[in-house]
């Protein structure tokens, strides 16, 4: 359930995803699918401008999350974009979400790009089938 209505009051909580625990803020509307936000390199749930959230959440429910081994997040941080990719596809269904929106931001965004490489459907569980209905990508390089 989503209950509030600023990213500052937003709480964080944590979900189990393989048996590592990421934490996560969501907010914004309760239905509709959510805009997932995808950090740049390092960042963590505190680096996001409240105001770029907010307008977001205005008309959108929002979630945003730290990656393995980064801010409260638990594990090591990947080795590859790819295997971020993959724990963005891990993070989104251990939260029972059938469909997301992303905006990713500088490395954010190089994650689940480098996983349609070659492949105009977008291969690694992204896109048909997969979770992402779109994406925005922020700062981000033209290659991942």
């Amino acid at each position: 359930m989503i209950t509030t209505s600023t990213y500052r009051e937003a709480p964080t909580q944590t979900v189990d995803v393989d048996g590592t625990r990421f934490a996560y803020r969501r907010l914004g509307p309760e239905h509709g699918a959510p805009v997932v936000f995808l950090n740049h390199l390092g960042a963590n749930l505190d680096n996001w401008d409240p105001r770029v959230v907010d307008g977001i959440a205005a008309r959108r429910p929002v979630i945003t999350f730290d990656n393995r081994g980064v801010g409260a997040s638990q594990g090591r941080t990947p080795r590859s974009v790819e295997a971020m990719a993959r724990d963005v596809i891990a993070f989104v269904r251990a939260l029972g979400l059938e469909q997301v929106d992303l905006f990713g931001f500088s490395l954010g965004g190089s994650s689940p790009r480098s996983s349609r490489r070659g492949n105009r459907r977008w291969s690694g569980g992204w896109c048909s089938p997969g979770p992402a209905r779109r994406a925005v990508w922020a700062s981000t390089g033209s290659r991942p």
